[in-house]
């Protein structure tokens, strides 16, 4: 976790959130690309992906963790968009670019996009999630849930995520990755925007 977690603080911020949040809530990338302000309750902490943007064509209740909210939270102030990750007034597409970066940096091989959300399901069982749990954190739901109890489910949900992030970022040592401190004079910034 540690040289992925450094190779994102020195990552362009809409791509360095645009990776912790995909890690942090182990949605799919496509799903986190396109989300919509609509979507979220930041209050309740939940992330309401409608079933059309589901793999399974069912929805999704996302419980958001505190490191995804701060996140949320710092994307929202100035928010001129429908959307969180957002350029020119549509949502951002093509991470391949920023991930290339991310990975060489980092010194990793054989990463892929969908290990974070592999990651997530995997710190999760260090922990001792329960498979049930583990499905509902990644939208592996059975067709027998119902809607109607999504807030008693997205409780255990929410304490597994925050387990498995916290475990994350102490094994990545993690200091100021989501907000990063502005660099002094003299030291180098983050890449520029290409």
């Amino acid at each position: 976790m540690r040289p992925f977690f450094e190779a994102l603080a020195n990552e362009l911020p809409i791509w360095r959130d645009f990776w912790l949040v995909c890690l942090f809530t182990g949605a799919r990338g496509g799903n986190v690309a396109s989300m919509a302000w609509r979507e979220l309750d930041l209050t309740q902490s939940l992330w309401f992906i409608p079933g059309e943007k589901m793999k399974n064509g069912k929805p999704q209740v996302v419980a958001l963790v505190p490191p995804v909210l701060a996140i949320l939270k710092s994307r929202e102030v100035g928010r001129g968009s429908e959307y969180v990750f957002n350029r020119a007034n549509a949502h951002i597409i093509d991470p391949r670019k920023s991930w290339a970066r991310v990975v060489k940096r980092s010194g990793l091989e054989n990463l892929r996009p969908h290990d974070l959300r592999r990651s997530l399901g995997s710190w999760q069982a260090l922990a001792g999630a329960s498979m049930a749990i583990i499905g509902a954190s990644l939208g592996h739901r059975d067709l027998k849930s119902t809607q109607v109890y999504a807030r008693l489910q997205t409780d255990p949900v929410r304490q597994s995520i925050t387990g498995a992030v916290q475990a994350m970022e102490a094994a990545g040592n993690v200091i100021d990755v989501v907000a990063p401190k502005k660099p002094r004079k003299g030291k180098s910034s983050p890449a520029k925007e290409t």
